[in-house]
């Protein structure tokens, strides 16, 4: 912004906590000049059949037929209808037998109900049966409110050499050194590891756990045939950490746990107020709940008193970052204006996205951003940080902060509640961009990635 320009900005454009004003800014509304990735873009899929093929087998793209090779034949039409009639047949017989004897094997090292991950877990093992095969969830611990998790023990002596195996990845664990020893096909799917740097002088023990899963990552690469990445971001990460091998599917949703009515008390304590704030994720150092905090001082002094956050996610992990927040709210003197609802259950969560205002997101790592699509989902307007992979999950429909300035995105906050036409068409927008990551479609193109 040219010097004049900024020196006749109004004076509630400047941040309500002086000392951590950030020095550049950005227009609101400005995007980046090229949209992100589309999900429902070319992308490469190993050859269908009994699985996955070994590896340095070679992908086949979805718009391109294989190849023809040596003289054709059956030139005939009657033997050419026999010989194709003979080739479905054999068709059939084979994908009965592949069907009768590989199971897929899932396995993180902890599966939690609420998580976007576990969900996909889930989600994906929902699908995989409904295909016809047998399929498994294979955790070191299971959260209270899981069901049907098998002991990773169990995949030592039921993991056959014509299943295939799947490890979700976000986190470093020992437990993946032992797994990659089986006999079996090998995908990992990378949810993105959060950069230990968030956690210095904060939680050395989550720090540590950062540092061996980025380690471990690229040590284990050798182990699989095939690495996916759930966003264009976490798949470059793969190439980077030396995975030959790599493709882009995303996080299989399933919108079917909010099929419940929204919680009455939720609805009633929220709905109606003019401003409320939404963010949705768990207490943590990278997810700048504490700039959140710093915004609504800004909203408050210069927007509306009476604006209220809501920070929907659990903090235990998280222990020491959580104080700090707390530490803050009370520092900048807005007590009983953040409300830590920890973690909730879906018909929580979903009135909560029903009776915000905006869904804000100050994030500075996130390898998907499940919430995004959740928020759109539930006609909730976005805005948000752009880093990571929220430019490609949010696209084009919603605001889109290019530098992390904290009243700005406080305006912007403001203007999608208050400007009928702005929220009306970002409301239009994202529920249009939930359609690109519509379940079905992602299932297909899992089904097509992993060769089942």
């Amino acid at each position: 912004m040219p010097p004049r320009a900024r020196a006749r900005r109004p004076d509630r454009l400047r941040h309500a906590e002086s000392e951590n004003a950030h020095g550049r800014r950005a227009h609101v509304l400005d995007r980046p000049a090229a949209p992100p990735a589309d999900p429902a873009r070319s992308f490469q899929v190993l050859s269908g059949g009994r699985g996955l093929h070994r590896r340095r087998a070679p992908y086949l793209r979805t718009e391109r037929a294989a190849p023809q090779r040596g003289r054709a034949r059956g030139t005939d039409p009657r033997e050419r209808e026999a010989l194709e009639r003979d080739a479905v047949r054999r068709s059939r017989l084979r994908g009965d037998r592949a069907r009768a004897e590989v199971r897929v094997h899932q396995f993180h090292p902890t599966l939690a109900p609420g998580d976007a991950m576990s969900n996909h877990v889930f989600a994906l093992r929902k699908k995989i049966r409904h295909w016809g095969y047998d399929s498994f969830a294979y955790a070191v611990e299971a959260k209270p409110g899981v069901a049907d998790v098998r002991s990773y023990r169990r995949l030592f002596r039921e993991v056959k050499p014509d299943d295939l195996l799947i490890v979700h990845f976000s986190m470093g664990s020992e437990v993946v050194d032992q797994l990659i020893k089986i006999p079996a096909r090998r995908v990992l799917v990378y949810h993105n590891i959060t950069p230990p740097e968030f956690f210095s002088g904060i939680n050395p023990h989550a720090a540590a756990f950062a540092r061996l899963g980025l380690r471990q990552l690229a040590r284990i690469a050798p182990a699989f045939e095939l690495g996916i990445g759930v966003s264009e971001f976490n798949r470059r990460a793969l190439a980077q950490a030396g995975y030959e091998e790599t493709t882009r599917v995303p996080i299989l949703l399933d919108w079917e746990h909010f099929a419940v009515p929204p919680n009455d008390a939720v609805l009633a304590r929220w709905k109606g107020l003019r401003s409320v704030l939404l963010f949705v994720g768990r207490i943590s150092p990278n997810k700048r709940q504490d700039d959140l905090v710093r915004m609504l001082a800004y909203y408050r002094r210069c927007i509306d008193p009476e604006a209220q956050l809501v920070l929907v996610g659990a903090f235990r992990d998280q222990p020491q970052f959580h104080a700090r927040v707390v530490a803050l709210i009370e520092r900048l003197g807005l007590g009983g204006a953040v409300h830590f609802a920890g973690g909730v259950e879906d018909a929580s969560l979903l009135a909560y996205y029903r009776a915000a205002t905006a869904f804000v997101s100050l994030s500075e790592h996130e390898g998907f951003g499940v919430p995004l699509l959740e928020a759109m989902r539930f006609r909730l307007p976005v805005v948000a940080y752009n880093a990571a992979a929220i430019g490609e999950t949010v696209g084009a429909a919603g605001v889109l902060l290019q530098e992390r300035d904290l009243a700005e995105t406080a305006e912007a906050a403001a203007m999608v509640g208050e400007r009928t036409e702005l929220r009306e068409a970002l409301v239009a927008a994202g529920e249009k961009r939930v359609l690109d990551f519509d379940p079905d479609k992602v299932a297909e193109r899992t089904r097509q990635v992993l060769g089942i």
